[in-house]
């Protein structure tokens, strides 16, 4: 039986994501400037409101099982599979994402690269890595402000094995941005899988926000599965809180993109901690299976060398309506 945090389409751990990208995390792949090698730029500045075609020398994506060799990406913060001539700006007067393009929302809004004499400077490259091709939005800013304001920095990334990576620097913007991967089955946000639970769009408004974050979107044949990821190494200590007796099997599934499954079994108490030992560095979506009912909390802390960091969060919820969901 699956014990998830009862959050829609998202796998066990979602709510991790908080402790394990801490307050200061970068983004999977830090920003590079225009001259570093293999940094290629997208558009110029002062651009604005602006649709690029991109052919990526060397490499075909995959998204929901077809195959694109282009791709269309947006100073508005998403990215299409194909050359969908796509263009939207802020979805709090837009209907979008229409649901006949299927891409990656990755923080959709009316961004633009501000103009040269702007410090720091903004701009949208993209470089080829050896996991995959990563597309950074680097300080950006908002359209309404003539290139003026805060700024912000964002990032996808196109991992070789078909994983789809969200990660977010500094988000300044205080609402309305969407995030999440559109299928384009039809209708407006109809096929949009959003990382907020059960939502279709996220504004910071509503929902607390992805600044400092990332996400791991995983396909699995039918619909991509989304996950805050994390960080962890060493020693996984958890602390049980349960009303079951004797200890009962979980079993714990940390998944990395690129490497197989790490999968670690162990007996969870009654009550007092318990440990998972030897996992290596590196970033995650962590499965879990396990008897119902019983791990309702824990505390987790993440030993890498002398360094802890605690903090109690929900683990796994019960399955209160007996589904088996």
């Amino acid at each position: 039986m699956k014990h998830t945090a009862r959050i829609s389409t998202l796998w066990a751990m979602s709510l991790l994501g908080a402790m394990f990208c801490p307050a200061h995390a970068q983004l999977t792949h830090p920003v590079e400037p225009l001259t570093n090698p293999g940094v290629v730029r997208i558009g110029t500045w002062g651009d604005n409101d602006r649709a690029y075609a991109l052919t990526i020398p060397g490499k075909t994506f995959s998204f929901y099982g077809t195959t694109y060799t282009t791709l269309t990406l947006t100073d508005n913060g998403v990215l299409t599979f194909g050359n969908t001539n796509y263009l939207s700006s802020n979805p709090s007067n837009l209907g979008m994402p229409r649901g006949s393009f299927p891409g990656v929302w990755v923080a959709q809004d009316d961004w633009l690269q501000p103009a040269i004499s702007f410090t720091p400077q903004g701009y949208i490259y993209y470089k080829i890595y050896s996991d995959g091709v990563a597309f950074t939005w680097a300080n950006v800013r908002r359209g309404d402000g003539a290139g003026g304001g805060p700024t912000n920095t964002f990032q996808v990334i196109l991992y070789n094995n078909g994983d789809i990576g969200l990660a977010y620097d500094d988000l300044n913007k205080v609402d309305n941005y969407v995030v999440g991967l559109n299928k384009g089955a039809g209708g407006i946000y109809a096929s949009l899988t959003g990382v907020n639970t059960g939502t279709t769009a996220f504004t910071e408004s509503n929902y607390a926000s992805v600044s400092k974050t990332a996400y791991l979107f995983r396909y699995n044949g039918t619909n991509y599965l989304a996950s805050r990821t994390f960080s962890v190494s060493g020693t996984l200590q958890l602390e049980a809180i349960v009303n079951t007796a004797p200890p009962q099997p979980f079993q714990f599934t940390f998944r990395k993109t690129g490497s197989t499954d790490l999968v670690v079994s162990a007996n969870v108490p009654a009550s007092g901690a318990f440990a998972l030992p030897g996992i290596p560095v590196g970033i995650y979506v962590m499965h879990v299976k396990g008897p119902r009912y019983l791990a309702k909390n824990v505390n987790l802390s993440i030993t890498n060398s002398n360094a802890v960091l605690p903090s109690p969060v929900p683990l796994l919820a019960g399955d209160i309506n007996g589904d088996n969901a």
